[in-house]
């Protein structure tokens, strides 16, 4: 019996009974199957990643003789606020957003800023928190050649698990489900892919091109389960995921705006009955339903909802509130938009807000992208949203004005791109012009923004003047 060693009947001694031949055959077929159970068992394990391995270093050309750590990063003063939806809270004091090659996080209670670079060099695309709490991770897509989306552990920053092959060169917008088991993506020029994920297994689930044109935001449906939305330039897309004889299978129709101007789409929003609401290019906003639009939402005497475009809807307890690039943030009552039902040849409907408040100071006027409440708390009405015109704010949006708190502005940096830089001749100064006409000067070795000017005009040139130049 000693050389019956895998189970295989045919290799037995002839002397062996049929039950002692029945026992061996059935204790190696008992012996294989939990061999192919362990290898199953070690396929699922996921692979654990260094997170060290995933931060980019500086490309260095095959001639190049200038050593690689020559240069050492020192801070960053910089924000991408005017890309859409470049605000994460992670914490209630918490806050991530991306400028270049580095994600930024900050602290906004001591106002300590630290980074990580991304994992290609190549910059990021958007990042995203999941909302349930069972998985405290933050989801950063990157851009580059095929980029990655990693998935880290907050505030660990260990990778819980890499998602590949989901773009050609970047992503723009990605968004988890709102249990957090699933999450979408939608890539760049010039695949332009949507893609679902089983971001456990690291696989894609379903994937398609959702346009030809820039897409803004792709997000799931809130209320409604298996819909995504894709928007952008010119377009909304309505997508449900379809379970067929063969699988699952993504399915898309796109909105038709029938007698209404086409528009570029920023920001939308699932209501609880399937409807979206969305908002156009003029300011006002569209009710969409069955891919038409059922009615388009202005103030009175046809003004405009907001003097520039929509970018984020909320809903709670009946109350619709929308943030728009003027700097405005309004609240309506949705049962009376919902309830209305306009004759074909004229859909629009005319209705104040119940409640609006500007965000600015003396010297700021925000232009809000995007905004994230601080609190899951009802009772607590703080907000932050990222500014367009340069910077984060924290707002109160309390129903009382007499209990309003007015606006802060939490940090402050260039709307847009910097044209130019000097350093000063005598101490660690550094001065900065801005496309967007301010001028910024820094301590850069505390790290501390001293003083904004603003100018009439855009800057395109800046020079410090030495010392002999003035004795005064």
């Amino acid at each position: 019996m000693s050389n019956a060693t895998n189970g295989d009947a045919e290799n037995l001694p002839e002397e062996l009974s049929h039950a002692e031949v029945r026992r061996v055959e059935e204790s190696g077929a008992a012996g294989k199957e939990q061999r192919q159970e362990e290898k199953k068992v070690q396929e699922e394990i996921p692979e654990i990643l260094n997170s060290d391995d995933f931060i980019s270093k500086p490309f260095l050309s095959k001639k190049c003789t200038v050593p690689e750590a020559i240069l050492v990063f020192h801070h960053s003063f910089g924000y991408d606020c005017q890309r859409y939806f470049n605000l994460v809270l992670l914490e209630e004091t918490i806050l991530a957003f991306a400028s270049g090659n580095l994600i930024h996080i900050f602290n906004v209670g001591t106002n300590e800023l630290w980074f990580r670079r991304s994992a290609g060099g190549g910059g990021i695309g958007h990042m995203a928190k999941n909302p349930n709490p069972a998985y405290q991770h933050l989801a950063v897509a990157e851009k580059g050649n095929h980029p990655l989306i990693i998935i880290y552990n907050w505030p660990s920053l260990d990778i819980v698990c890499l998602l590949k092959q989901g773009a050609e060169k970047m992503y723009c917008h990605i968004n988890y489900s709102p249990d957090g088991e699933m999450l979408c993506s939608q890539g760049g020029a010039p695949d332009y892919l949507l893609i679902v994920w089983n971001w456990k297994a690291s696989k894609i689930i379903l994937c398609c091109q959702s346009c030809s044109n820039d897409v803004y935001k792709a997000a799931f449906a809130t209320s409604v389960p298996d819909h995504i939305i894709t928007c952008g330039v010119g377009h909304i897309n309505f997508w449900k995921v379809g379970r067929t004889f063969t699988g699952l299978k993504l399915t898309g129709s796109l909105g038709r705006f029938g007698r209404t101007e086409i528009s570029d789409i920023i920001g939308f929003l699932t209501l609880p009955d399937g409807k979206v609401i969305s908002g156009c290019e003029w300011g006002n906003m569209l009710l969409w339903e069955g891919g038409l639009i059922k009615v388009e939402v202005s103030r009175k005497k046809k003004k405009h909802c907001h003097a520039a475009p929509i970018t984020q809807f909320e809903f709670e307890n009946g109350d619709l509130t929308t943030v728009g690039l003027d700097g405005f943030v309004k609240m309506w009552y949705f049962e009376t938009i919902d309830a209305v039902d306009p004759p074909e040849e004229n859909r629009f409907f005319e209705l104040e807000p119940m409640m609006e408040i500007e965000i600015k100071d003396a010297d700021n006027q925000a232009a809000l992208m995007c905004v994230v409440k601080i609190s899951e708390d009802p009772e607590d009405t703080f907000w932050y949203g990222q500014d367009a015109n340069g910077g984060i704010w924290k707002f109160d949006l309390n129903i009382k004005s007499s209990l309003r708190q007015s606006p802060e502005q939490l940090l402050i940096c260039h709307a847009g791109p910097v044209m130019d830089m000097a350093a000063s001749p005598v101490d660690e100064h550094l001065a900065t012009l801005g496309k967007d006409g301010r001028l910024f000067i820094y301590n850069y070795l505390e790290k501390k923004l001293l003083l904004v000017k603003r100018f009439p005009a855009q800057g395109s040139c800046l020079l410090w003047l030495p010392l002999h130049v003035s004795h005064i």
